[in-house]
């Protein structure tokens, strides 16, 4: 089959634990996409990376402006994985930007 004839599948947090395992699981029967930051680390080479800001609806718009205008509109599936975690204890309002707060996009 070829790369363009599979289905999209958007992956966010496709750079973390689980995202990068999701991502070498399913691209060999789909084109992943994994939505991500810009910063290390980075999505495994399985998947295209669109970067963008989850906390800044602004990013979200224009990430999912790229993924339609690369990918089209249809999509098989959006795998949400991306949080903030913080190994510290302490409060951090990244974590209620990243992983309570509603996105929306996917």
């Amino acid at each position: 089959m070829e790369a363009s004839d599979k289905p999209v599948v958007v992956v966010t947090g496709s750079s973390g634990y689980l995202g990068a395992a999701v991502v070498k699981r399913l691209h060999e029967k789909y084109r992943v996409v994994g939505l991500d930051r810009s910063s290390p680390p980075h999505p495994p080479h399985q998947a295209e990376c669109i970067c963008f800001d989850i906390t800044d609806q602004g990013s979200v718009d224009k990430a999912l402006a790229r993924l339609r205008l690369a990918y089209g509109d249809r999509i098989a599936a959006c795998i949400h994985l991306a949080a903030f975690f913080d190994l510290s204890g302490e409060d951090d309002p990244a974590y209620d930007a990243v992983t309570v707060e509603e996105v929306s996009g996917c």
